[in-house]
């Protein structure tokens, strides 16, 4: 069954052409890492994290941090820390959410946390520098705080 499963995904990202099939493919990586995660196949799980985001971008910033979680229990800590760092300068991830994140509770003692935490404000900065269009953004933000 199993081999039929990865028959099917290699399939469909071989003739995957609309937007919507490499989604809905990267998705199903997405699963499938979290589902290798949970089983504590790290280095499998972060591989397919690897795949899903090769296919199209993440859906928003918990796939990026569980694939950072999965980078720093397999080893590979240049991977996390550049999920981590994404997961603010392109999805606005608060401060607080990532350097708590508990599925790397065992790592926010690590050196790159007190990098990220040091440097969060200049991560942060470029995912505002790098909106299209930061008035409607800040009008949403505003209409936000007042149904809030």
């Amino acid at each position: 069954m199993k081999y039929i499963f990865f028959l099917f995904l290699f399939s469909t990202l071989l003739f995957s052409q609309t937007p919507k099939e490499k989604f809905t493919l990267s998705q199903n990586y997405i699963y499938l890492a979290n589902l290798d995660f949970y089983k504590k196949d790290y280095k499998l799980a972060t591989k397919k994290f690897k795949e899903a985001f090769k296919i199209h971008k993440a859906n928003d910033s918990y796939d990026i941090l569980n694939a950072a979680a999965s980078g720093f229990k397999s080893g590979d800590n240049k991977f996390a820390r550049k999920k981590v760092i994404e997961s603010i300068t392109k999805y606005a991830a608060p401060k607080d959410f990532v350097l708590e994140y508990d599925k790397y509770k065992d790592f926010n003692s690590d050196l790159i946390f007190k990098e990220i935490e040091k440097n969060y404000d200049f991560y942060i900065n470029e995912y505002f520098r790098n909106l299209k269009n930061p008035h409607t953004y800040f009008e949403v933000q505003k209409l936000v705080e007042k149904d809030q």
